[in-house]
């Protein structure tokens, strides 16, 4: 959800203007019943993308751009 995911990145960014580009649900494609973010029609280049997202097949399609980490503890 947008207010959630902004949220978040607002926090993560910090007011440091990293995260300028945001993409939720509504720029997703609905494919065997998860929303799947495609990074292709957003560039080309993925090296400097990262996807914040709690689901992850959101990013199955763009494998090494979630970030690494674990549940919580």
């Amino acid at each position: 959800m947008e207010i959630y995911g902004s949220a978040v990145a607002d926090k993560l960014d910090n007011n440091r203007c990293i995260l300028s580009r945001r993409y939720y649900r509504q720029h997703c494609t609905l494919e065997l019943g998860s929303y799947i973010k495609d990074l292709s029609v957003v560039h080309s280049d993925l090296s400097s993308i990262v996807i914040l997202d709690n689901s992850p097949g959101a990013y199955r399609s763009h494998p090494g751009t979630d970030p690494p980490y674990g549940p919580p503890h």
